[in-house]
């Protein structure tokens, strides 16, 4: 890199020159600087436990968020404690969330490690980050609800996570999407006071996928699926809300319709759309109306002379299609059709 003492236009003007100055030029070492320690938890946070310390042994040194609010006749604080590597602390380092009850001596109600969990970060405030509703009865029925947003660096699909937390009134805390949310699906969005005859909205998305089929990185065939929380039932209702499909299907099936494939690789493309075809129809719960119509949609193309045969739908993706149907399991990339990890639960959370 030039020396930025010299100005631009000697560097244009006289650039072998200035390469000799900065080959002779003597420079002078500088001395490193050490990083500063943050100030102990209990100097961030403003009173003392335990759980500090063991927070602090695992490198767990940065107060990242805090939030107050009244639940069941008490005064709870909700906070995050991120990692610090180094000198610097990283958009998603790794970190906990705390819950204490603080009307009185300060006592930990919950905590949850979200970089054992998935390698996470928790993010507790409503903003550029994160889009969470504050603590609060959501559904009108005396139900404290909390949120945290786990998120991670990079850009697999994954990266962006939304946990829902219960409050009982005896300080207990429970998930209430443990169990609820179907395999593969993370939940990307929390809507309050939908119009759907329930409090609240949640958009799950399908992560099972991701570079499946010759997609690159966070990329490849992918569906939603939407669910109403009340109380302490989570209900998908997607085949209620077909016309949040009827874009993304249309263009799915006119794809189909229209497209002449003539190479291996336009195979791989047409299944792609065929996939998600069949997925939307797996949320919708009509998977063997869109079994049925890929079927008729294949035949037609290569009555037609636009899908030849012995391409990479014939030998790979339309007999994984048909195994899956009959074994009554979800469609899902033939690369992923019989691995576990595909079908990973994200809602399954470790002991703190």
């Amino acid at each position: 890199m030039l020396n930025s003492r010299f100005k631009p236009l000697v560097i244009s003007v006289c650039g072998i020159m200035l390469i000799s100055l900065m080959a002779t030029t003597p420079t002078t070492a500088q001395p490193l600087m050490t990083p500063t320690p943050p100030p102990p938890l209990s100097v961030q946070v403003g009173f003392s436990d335990p759980e500090f310390d063991k927070l602090e042994a695992a490198r767990f040194t940065v107060l990242n968020q805090s939030l107050t609010f009244e639940a069941h006749q008490h005064q709870y604080r909700l906070m995050t404690i991120n990692q610090k590597l180094g000198s610097i602390v990283t958009v998603a380092p790794g970190g906990v969330a705390l819950l204490y009850q603080i009307d009185g001596i300060p006592a930990l109600r919950w905590s949850q490690d979200y970089f054992k969990l998935h390698g996470q970060t928790p993010f507790i405030l409503n903003d550029f980050l994160s889009s969470l509703p504050t603590p609060g009865d959501w559904n009108h029925d005396g139900r404290l609800l909390f949120a945290v947003h786990g998120d991670h660096d990079g850009t697999i699909w994954d990266h962006s996570v939304y946990y829902i937390y219960e409050l009982l009134p005896n300080g207990t805390v429970i998930s209430r999407l443990v169990g609820n949310i179907h395999d593969g699906f993370i939940v990307i969005k929390i809507e309050l006071n939908q119009p759907t005859n329930q409090s609240v909205l949640l958009t799950a998305w399908d992560v099972r996928n991701e570079m499946a089929m010759g997609t690159p990185n966070c990329c490849g065939p992918s569906v939603k699926r939407y669910y109403v929380l009340r109380g302490d039932t989570v209900t998908d209702i997607s085949p209620r809300l077909k016309y949040r499909y009827d874009e993304d299907l249309n263009r799915d099936l006119a794809y189909l319709k229209m497209t002449t494939v003539v190479s291996d690789n336009d195979a791989k493309i047409y299944a792609i759309a065929a996939l998600q075809m069949l997925m939307i129809y797996d949320a919708l719960q009509q998977r063997e109306v869109g079994w049925q119509l890929l079927q008729n949609i294949v035949a037609d193309a290569k009555r037609n002379h636009r899908l030849p045969a012995g391409t990479y739908m014939d030998t790979t993706f339309m007999p994984t299609m048909k195994h899956l149907f009959e074994e009554n399991k979800d469609f899902i990339a033939p690369e992923y059709a019989d691995s576990a990890e595909s079908m990973h639960n994200y809602y399954v959370e470790p002991a703190p």
